[in-house]
């Protein structure tokens, strides 16, 4: 059911764009809302529905988030998790010295 819960950006009371829930893009994520509900019809065909103030919705809209495989997640968390650990690694300090 996961894939098929449609996510509606909602202002006014009108949709201006839907979404799969997993499709949703972080910076719509991040976008101030004013209520959310489950809108749930007699024929069963569930909808998230999101209201936003007017203007805390970009003009264009962003493109669906791309989809990643488990190893792709995997290699992602690894990688970042790496550049964690450098920059909180102890940075080597290197003096020369002249000789006479």
């Amino acid at each position: 059911m996961r894939d098929a819960v449609p996510v509606c950006l909602m202002i006014e009371g009108e949709e201006v764009k839907r979404y799969k829930n997993i499709d949703l893009s972080d910076m719509l994520k991040e976008a101030e809302m004013l209520d959310f509900h489950f809108n749930v019809p007699e024929d069963g065909k569930i909808t998230f529905e999101i209201s936003y103030a007017q203007g805390a919705l970009p003009e264009v809209f962003p493109e669906p988030r791309a989809k990643m495989t488990r190893a792709e997640k995997t290699a992602k968390a690894a990688a970042e998790q790496k550049t964690k650990a450098e920059e909180n690694a102890p940075q080597e300090v290197t003096t020369l010295t002249e000789h006479s």
